[in-house]
């Protein structure tokens, strides 16, 4: 499984185990049958911010249709950013996009508390 499958997964269960919904936050991830490009991996929307979400290889680059896309998130007034597996066992960064602010987070709730910092 490429390195972004990885990803992806290990992201599923952690959003399995966090149940977003009951905190009031929705998740939509992008379904390969009906791919759009450039669409964000993962689409929150938590206490109604519009958070878009690429997953990328530690080594993976956006590609032109998808920082299009974020940039369009940006400019409507959401959130952005790209998620890679960090070097450190268990967490994960997250690049603020299209800034070069990073935090790194392990679980749902460290990401989300994190996005709401930065927030205000």
């Amino acid at each position: 499984m490429p390195a972004e499958g990885n990803l992806r997964t290990s992201l599923r269960e952690k959003l399995k185990q966090f149940s977003l919904l009951s905190k009031g936050c929705l998740k939509f991830w992008s379904n390969s049958d009906t791919f759009v490009g450039g669409l964000p991996d993962l689409t929150l929307i938590w206490k109604g911010h519009y958070v878009a979400v690429e997953l990328k290889a530690p080594d993976g680059h956006l590609r032109p249709l998808q920082k299009k896309c974020l940039s369009e998130v940006v400019t409507a007034g959401g959130t952005s950013c790209v998620v890679r597996k960090s070097e450190r066992r268990g967490f994960y960064t997250c690049e603020i996009y299209p800034s070069e602010h990073s935090f790194e987070f392990s679980t749902v709730e460290s990401f989300l508390r994190e996005l709401d910092a930065r927030r205000s």
